[in-house]
């Protein structure tokens, strides 16, 4: 498991991941693929989803021939959060979503989006975990657990979406929700952030332990 220090940057905490993930798998040149892009972009859909947003998503190539995708709301609009603990862990778990759902349904990552969703998610932990006096790599494996929780229950959301995403390459939000067909269960980022603390952070103090 990744060491986290608060002496890490966000650029060496993605070159960790992505030498740890080359040890384990190889270059990982194999992965950046249309399929495995649009897998990527439809997780972190489903989370979005859940939290009552409906975002787009869209993959394209780069000028390498690569295979790179957004999912979200536009680019530059996002809410000023007041609960900013609660939002950190939220968006904890909406970095995680692309790269888990790599993971769940395929057994494999696309470096060039987890390395970089990956740190983020890392950067985002060190700080959650300083808030709540906790041991970063307990707080990150937490927040890993509760986004394999809900990308396995939406796994069919998941595939249904990529599946589409890949043949059409761009999906406007009433298509993404048309697709997904995920009901959404959180008021927003808060909730979600809530509930994650509250069931996967803190479990024993929520269950008198």
């Amino acid at each position: 498991m990744t060491i986290f220090s608060l002496n890490n940057t966000q650029e060496e905490l993605t070159a960790a991941f992505c030498k740890a993930h080359v040890e384990m798998h190889g270059t990982g040149d194999h992965t950046l693929t249309k399929e495995m892009t649009a897998i990527h972009e439809a997780g972190h859909g489903v989370i979005y989803r859940l939290i009552g947003i409906a975002p787009f998503a869209e993959i394209t190539q780069d000028h390498d021939g690569y295979w790179v995708g957004y999912c979200g709301q536009e680019r530059g609009k996002r809410m000023v959060a007041k609960n900013v603990i609660e939002y950190m862990a939220a968006d904890i778990i909406t970095s995680m979503s692309g790269y888990t759902a790599e993971k769940e349904l395929t057994s494999q990552y696309c470096l060039s989006s987890s390395g970089s969703d990956k740190a983020k998610a890392q950067t985002a932990t060190l700080l959650l975990a300083k808030f709540n006096q906790l041991n970063p790599n307990y707080v990150f494996a937490a927040c890993q657990t509760a986004t394999d929780d809900l990308i396995n229950e939406h796994s069919n959301a998941v595939i249904r979406l990529a599946c589409k995403l890949e043949k059409e390459e761009y999906l406007s939000p009433d298509a993404v929700c048309e697709t997904l067909r995920v009901t959404p269960r959180f008021s927003g980022h808060v909730e979600l952030g809530t509930h994650i603390l509250k069931y996967y952070v803190h479990p024993t103090t929520n269950n008198g332990g």
